[in-house]
């Protein structure tokens, strides 16, 4: 038997919490003409950076001084506040659902891959609200389509990062 004391009780849910965590991952809406499994791609991405190298900033007045610096006629001359370009490599994960029709036919074998554009996950293409009218993932299985559809780097359920370090110039996947 479990005491009811305050320590057991938080103990209990955060190991409920922790489980939760570590479960397999679970699609909010699963388009009703298809079979669907969502996965977590790893992948590694080296890309070439260039390290910024400016003086940093204390304040806002900082910040300004050095745009103004840079965007002025008098300062054409003015030196990027950007080091040469360092390759860097890290790897992350990428969350995706594929879905294939419950039907086999004609297109069943072709995968249209959807990705989301700025301000959007996955679910743009999986949408709950009016699924016959605004789901494009029921509109392809309903037609045979299998689909593909994914949260970009750094949005949804794939691997967020931070890079105030440096700026990415160019990106190659290894995976």
């Amino acid at each position: 038997m479990i005491s009811s004391n305050k320590n057991t009780v938080v103990c209990l849910c955060l190991a409920v919490f922790s489980l939760s965590l570590a479960s397999p991952i679970q699609n909010r809406y699963t388009p009703e003409g298809g079979l669907c499994r969502d996965y977590d791609i790893p992948v590694t991405v080296t890309s070439k950076n260039y390290p910024w190298i400016a003086p940093k900033w204390s304040d806002n007045f900082g910040f300004v001084d050095l745009l103004s610096a840079g965007a002025t006629r008098s300062t054409a001359n003015f030196p990027l506040p950007l080091g040469a370009p360092e390759s860097q490599t890290a790897s992350h994960q990428i969350s995706g659902t594929f879905c294939r029709p419950k039907k086999q036919g004609k297109y069943s074998k072709t995968v249209l891959l959807a990705t989301h554009g700025l301000g959007f996950d996955r679910s743009y293409w999986n949408s709950p609200y009016k699924p016959e009218k605004y789901n494009f993932a029921e509109y392809a299985l309903a037609r045979g389509y299998s689909i593909f559809y994914y949260d970009r780097l750094g949005v949804g359920r794939s691997s967020k990062y931070v890079t105030t370090a440096s700026i990415p110039f160019r990106t190659s996947s290894n995976s």
